[in-house]
């Protein structure tokens, strides 16, 4: 990662998106960006001033306020500027409470500091680049002690109805059998992490999902593992194993366990892109499902691109089964679309498309599929770091065998959050 200190002030939105707002701001804040890249950050900081009074708003002009502040030694009005930020847009929190440590600093608050830093850290989420400016300046405010969270997480809860849990052509099915259902789901992660740049990472995770008019449909799954990570530069290592368990219904599913790798390159302070493989030796849970024992390989590359106000994410799947039973031994290749916005106020809007092919070569009728997935979600962000939403997904498997080949829609309400 580039972490040079001169530029951590600025990781906030110097550059940033540009809402829409009135012709009349336009050339004070393009005039405003060009001032502050030429180092005059008085006429920037009157500059942006001006655009805002002339109507433009939104996080990234009340940061490019906050900080030419900053770069002006007005670190009172930056810490007041920041912390207006962390209160009107709380998707900006943990930016802002990091600025605010950096404010506090020069103003000659170390413990005002240390605790903003601590906040920045706790909220910092998959923001790895923030995680370790928070960690950085934390190991210098407290050089004999660690970051003061050690661990990183998620919990969320959702509830909605699947019009097909059973993921099969409902012509195909016995008569009577049930294809859709309520359902009401959990699921949580945690991660512990010291401080250091090499570090050793546990995990864990658990998910359940209960559908109440089909309970033969229930699931449940919890993994953990053991990770050791390195911060060369630019570049992050990891390896470690990884185990899990899972159920069907009231019977056990099968047992994952093996070894698992990733290598982050990190681009600039907005973008990166990773690969990961991980090998998994599978056993199967009751004798019903023994045709599952057997391996799996997954390689995964992804390529991410963010900055204040939006997110994308673009992604690679390649698996690969050779499981004792060919029907549940695919190749699949997959590619995958994410995309986040956050304009302010809380509100933000999600959406992912994925294609998934599997072909099936060594059973007595070979198929091949073909997955489309398409999601929309809408979110609010809450005071208390929650984020509740509301999320639509529509799925349509066309494959050539037509007992296969089926559309699923589902509709959810619920909350997460990240610590």
């Amino acid at each position: 990662m580039r972490l040079d200190p001169s530029r951590q002030i600025v990781i906030a939105c110097l550059l940033g998106v540009c809402l829409a707002v009135p012709v009349a701001s336009a050339d004070d804040w393009s005039a405003g960006k060009l001032a502050f890249s030429d180092g005059d950050y008085e006429s920037a900081l009157l500059l942006f001033e001006a655009a805002q009074r002339a109507g433009r708003s939104g996080p990234a002009i009340r940061y490019n306020i906050a900080v030419t502040q900053y770069k002006t030694g007005r670190y009172s009005d930056a810490y007041a500027s920041f912390e207006l930020i962390a209160e009107q847009f709380p998707e900006k929190r943990a930016l802002a409470e990091y600025n605010m440590g950096l404010a506090a600093t020069r103003l000659d608050e170390p413990d005002r500091a240390t605790a903003h830093f601590r906040r920045a850290y706790d909220l910092s989420g998959s923001d790895q680049v923030l995680k370790e400016l928070a960690s950085r300046q934390l190991r210098e405010s407290e050089p004999n002690q660690r970051a003061a969270s050690r661990w990183s997480g998620a919990f969320g809860l959702r509830a909605g109805y699947d019009d097909n849990v059973t993921l099969l052509d409902e012509a195909a099915l016995s008569p009577g059998t049930t294809t859709d259902s309520s359902l009401g789901e959990l699921h949580a992660s945690i991660a512990g992490r010291p401080t250091e740049r090499d570090d050793l990472l546990v995990e864990g995770s658990a998910y359940l999902v209960n559908y109440f008019d089909a309970g033969d449909f229930d699931q449940t799954l919890l993994s953990g593992g053991v990770i050791y990570q390195r911060q060369i530069g630019d570049w992050r290592i990891r390896g470690g194993i990884q185990a899990s368990a899972s159920t069907l219904g009231s019977d056990s599913y099968d047992r994952k366990v093996g070894p698992k790798a990733s290598l982050t390159r990190y681009l600039d302070s907005h973008s990166s892109v990773e690969v990961r493989f991980r090998y998994d030796d599978v056993s199967e849970g009751d004798s019903l499902y023994a045709g599952l024992a057997g391996s799996r390989q997954i390689l995964d590359a992804r390529y991410r691109w963010y900055d204040d106000l939006h997110y994308v994410q673009l992604r690679y799947t390649h698996e690969s089964n050779d499981r004792d039973d060919a029907g549940v031994s695919p190749d699949r290749n997959r590619l995958r679309a994410d995309y986040r916005y956050e304009p302010g106020n809380g509100l933000g809007f999600e959406a992912s498309a994925a294609f998934r092919t599997s072909k099936y070569d060594d059973i007595a009728l070979p198929r091949e599929e073909d997955l489309t997935i398409l999601r929309g979600t809408l979110t609010y962000r809450l005071r208390n770091d929650w984020l509740v939403f509301i999320e639509v997904e529509h799925a349509n498997n066309d494959s050539s065998n037509p007992v296969f080949s089926y559309d699923r829609n589902l509709l959810t309400l619920g909350a997460r959050r990240f610590f």
